[in-house]
């Protein structure tokens, strides 16, 4: 009887159990989120942390357990704070704080999923939620995305396309490859669409703004109206070959962009390759869904064509194979896993024109500029 009367003593009162559904229900708007929409996420890490903190003030009060990563993450937000104050501009740095402050998410979940079911729940549903993006992606390239034309003539109204920017006019030909997504702000979805707005009136507005995807860059491009070609087809009048739907771009799911999206996937895909190797019973209904769900991930990420992700995914799926698993299933792995990395390479060289390792590829020039030039100024100005 002491101790049913002590355990009810200390259980939380009416309002007490309203907050803690109210941050379990925070908890599981932000796995759902978090596959998917960045605001989305934030705005359940903002009503979890609130929930949190006003249950604080509810006795009894919630207990907080130290973790084995306290030291390492409170070091990295006060080195990141400090970095801030010193920078070159604290004002700019001090209003990003907002980013390094999402760390308090680990507590957030840590301290506050009590029971493996939710805990189970959550994962199972932040792994389904990551498939509604990845279903979305593979739709998107089985439809198409706006209009890919080949063999554009230099006669052609495309080929007199300028980019406008604040400080001049460039002329800059639509080239045969490009996809055109929108024109006008509206999405391209055949050659009949773009040939139509180009042949109205140039009275009222002379340029067509058209946005292209060429190779890793979106621009918006303005050309004239009006100066459609004689002929019987869009093709005739625009000055091109033929045209197909275009599926030569990275995938970004619900986001804006490809990196954000393959940073997403390369941590669920590890999450889900974790849950399906600690599985006891593999072939199984459930060892089935989360092998699917491995496979639709990494598909997608290869979608993404993003090194730095598929490299982290290559390495973190090593390391849980090898520690959750014997000698042959490793062996199994590695042979199911060698044809993603072909796949993943050869997308790279179709998608991007670049290798894995590639010294003439911008972008490896550019984080080798960063690089070089954060190396001096840290020993020019420490």
């Amino acid at each position: 009887m002491n101790v049913k009367a002590e355990s009810s003593r200390n259980a939380p009162g009416p309002l007490g159990v309203w907050l803690d559904r109210a941050l379990v229900a925070a908890l599981f708007l932000l796995v759902i989120a978090a596959p998917n929409s960045i605001a989305a996420t934030q705005t359940a890490w903002l009503l979890g942390m609130l929930f949190w903190t006003l249950r604080f003030a509810v006795w009894p009060r919630p207990r907080v357990h130290r973790t084995p990563i306290d030291y390492a993450m409170l070091g990295f937000f006060i080195l990141t704070g400090i970095s801030a104050l010193l920078s070159y501009e604290p004002m700019v740095s001090i209003g990003k704080l907002r980013a390094a402050s999402l760390f308090t998410i680990v507590y957030l979940v840590a301290e506050n999923v009590r029971s493996a079911s939710v805990l189970r729940a959550l994962a199972i549903l932040l792994v389904a939620s990551c498939m509604v993006s990845v279903l979305y992606t593979f739709g998107q390239y089985a439809v198409g995305r706006g209009v890919k034309v080949y063999d554009v003539r230099p006669d052609s109204p495309l080929s007199a396309a300028k980019f406008v920017s604040r400080e001049h006019i460039d002329k800059s030909p639509i080239l045969s490859g490009d996809t055109l997504l929108e024109v006008d702000g509206m999405k391209l979805r055949n050659l009949e669409e773009l040939a139509e707005k180009l042949y109205q009136s140039p009275l009222r507005n002379p340029t067509a703004k058209i946005k292209i995807y060429r190779v890793e860059w979106i621009g918006v491009l303005e050309v004239p109206r009006g100066s459609l070609l004689p002929g019987a087809t869009p093709e005739d009048r625009l000055g091109i070959s033929h045209w197909t739907a275009g599926r030569d771009w990275r995938a970004t799911g619900f986001y804006d962009h490809w990196t954000t999206y393959a940073e997403a996937l390369q941590l669920i895909a590890s999450l889900t390759l974790g849950l399906f190797v600690a599985l006891p019973r593999k072939r199984t209904r459930n060892g089935l869904l989360l092998a699917l769900a491995v496979i639709g991930i990494c598909g997608a990420l290869v979608l993404t064509v993003t090194r730095a992700s598929l490299l982290g995914l290559v390495v973190s799926a090593a390391l849980i194979a090898a520690i959750g698993l014997s000698r042959r299933s490793l062996l199994v792995i590695a042979a199911c896993a060698l044809p993603l990395v072909i796949a993943g390479v050869f997308v790279l060289h179709q998608k991007r024109n670049v290798g894995f390792f590639d010294s003439k590829d911008d972008s490896i020039r550019w984080r080798q500029t960063v690089q070089r030039e954060g190396f001096q100024l840290l020993l020019s100005k420490p």
